[in-house]
């Protein structure tokens, strides 16, 4: 296997700092590359709390399909454009 990447480790220190919490929201403009966003979203579902992800901008452009399918496909258990 690999190391952790510091950008992995962060957000695992930052979820075990929130285990009271129970529902998370992100708010994106899902600019670039989706990845980080996808790697919160499931760090949020690994440790059972819902996630919402609203999409600022993507509402009615041709990338908002595949925005939503990433953040679906991560596990997200909404996606809202606007």
């Amino acid at each position: 296997g690999r190391e952790p990447t510091v950008f992995e480790l962060e957000m695992r220190k930052v979820s075990a700092e929130m285990t009271k919490e129970t529902h998370i929201t992100y708010v994106t403009a899902a600019l670039g590359d989706l990845s980080h966003m996808t790697y919160l979203i499931n760090e949020t579902k690994k440790n059972d709390r819902y996630a919402m992800v609203f999409v600022v901008g993507a509402a009615g452009t041709p990338r908002e399909a595949k925005v939503r399918t990433a953040f679906t496909l991560a596990g997200a258990d909404s996606v809202e454009m606007v």
